[in-house]
């Protein structure tokens, strides 16, 4: 479900990934975020074995678990504001409620 604008409307920002790297302990992703006027930003985002570990619980895949985190941001901050490139580990230290809210079963 796509994060609500606090004017009660819905964000209209896309999210697209695709993984661009898979190793033994890390995943990579490029993620572009578009919104409706057709402006975008791109991000490189890893997934460790430990961040997997820590946050997948209630996610099928890696990739389920970093769009839900970008819906996390986008609710948070608009495209522009999120790094470039991060760790999906990094987001707790500027939104200290990341662990619990990104847990799908809590």
């Amino acid at each position: 479900m796509p994060p609500k604008m606090t004017d009660g409307a819905t964000d209209p920002t896309q999210i697209s990934l695709t993984r661009t790297d898979v190793e033994n302990v890390l995943s990579r992703f490029r993620v572009r975020l578009t919104d409706s006027d057709g402006s975008s930003t791109e991000h490189e985002v890893t997934v460790s074995r430990a961040e997997w570990e820590r946050f997948g619980e209630g996610y099928r895949t890696p990739e389920e678990l970093v769009e839900a985190s970008f819906r996390f941001l986008l609710e948070r901050e608009s495209k522009d504001q999120i790094l470039g490139t991060f760790g999906l580990g990094q987001i707790g230290t500027y939104f200290p409620s990341y662990d619990r809210d990104i847990d799908p079963t809590a």
